[in-house]
């Protein structure tokens, strides 16, 4: 009598052999959301960027905006504003729409205190040319609240919270954090995310006074 041999697989084998494909779906989902979050992080992080240079290059080129009495050159760019979904864009206008009265302005300051963008401050004569929004707004942000940042024609010279890199060379700042004196960082991260120095999500958007503007990631 001639017997045959079945083969096939075990219940064990079987088993294993599920478990292997469950673990292998799930490292594999895994990694398509980290992607996807490093995707949606660096898109953010670079508009933000690229926002911050083409103002750079419009204070190099001089382009018009509508003052009072008419188009007129600003005295300068100035990005203020600060909240977790984007900035405002302002520019510095001169007096009475004159473009040679922009030597010692003083329109980007605070209501009675005067304060130009030499010092840090930004409002009542200046005009906002664009309100910039972080794209994914729901999912992402702009983790920190930087100094103002004015960029003043034709270099241009780079202002942060009314400092220059002249005011370091020829007298040192004393009232900014050492080793934190050369620029200032835009911080963008993912919301509900960590967003520490290293993290996986956290990209730096760096304003240097020397006129650079870099994505760190």
């Amino acid at each position: 009598m001639r017997v045959t041999q079945q083969t096939g697989f075990s219940i064990i084998e079987l088993m294993v052999t599920i478990s292997i494909v469950s673990i292998m779906s799930v490292v594999a989902a895994t990694n398509f959301s980290v992607g996807q979050k490093k995707a949606l992080i660096d898109d953010v992080a670079n508009d933000v960027l690229i926002e911050i240079q083409e103002l750079e290059n419009i204070a190099i080129s001089g382009i018009e905006v509508q003052g009072a009495t008419g188009p007129v050159i600003p005295c300068g760019y100035g990005i203020t504003e600060f909240t977790e979904t984007g900035f405002n864009i302002k520019a510095e206008l001169p007096d009475s729409g004159e473009e040679d009265q922009c030597d010692g302005e003083s329109v980007f300051n605070t209501g009675p205190n005067n304060i130009d963008h030499k010092n840090g401050g930004i409002g009542d004569d200046s005009i906002v040319i664009k309100k910039f929004e972080i794209p994914n707004s729901n999912s992402a942000k702009i983790a920190n609240l930087p100094k103002d940042i004015y960029f003043e024609p034709p270099d241009p010279t780079v202002f942060i919270d009314g400092k220059t890199l002249a005011d370091l060379d020829n007298n040192g700042i004393s009232d900014w954090p050492s080793g934190d004196n050369q620029y200032e960082d835009i911080v963008v991260c993912l919301r509900n995310e960590p967003c520490l120095v290293g993290d996986t999500y956290r990209r730096v958007i760096r304003i240097s006074l020397g006129g650079s503007i870099e994505l760190i990631k």
